[in-house]
């Protein structure tokens, strides 16, 4: 997608949500997010881990795309550790093969997510 793409527009328009795939949060994709009506990102990277210097750097993007009314979510998350990794950066949410879970470990996991669950 395109800054001032017509069909994310009309996408929107229509009711339709849409998302930016593949987000790196480049300086072009940031623009993106002013431009064209985008309700979330998703985006694939390896978990920050808490000594990583990186960490600060990924929760100020996601600080970043929150500010532009937009959700952060990530994909390819496979254990729960990266998951959680992702939640204390500040993502929306994951997407990824988890190991199974109980139905406990389910609901555990969903309470630990603020807003996923109705209340």
């Amino acid at each position: 997608m395109l800054a001032g793409d017509d069909n994310a527009v009309v996408l929107h328009d229509s009711g339709i949500v849409t998302a930016l795939d593949g987000f790196h949060g480049g300086h072009d994709e940031l623009s993106v997010l002013t431009e064209v009506p985008v309700r979330a990102v998703i985006t694939r990277a390896p978990a920050p881990r808490p000594d990583s210097p990186l960490r600060q750097a990924m929760r100020d993007l996601i600080a970043t795309v929150h500010s532009f009314g937009v959700r952060f979510g990530v994909d390819e998350v496979h254990t729960l550790e990266e998951a959680e990794h992702w939640r204390s950066a500040g993502a929306d949410g994951v997407i990824g093969l988890l190991p199974a879970l109980t139905a406990a470990e389910v609901t555990e996991l969903l309470a630990a997510w603020p807003g996923t669950l109705p209340r």
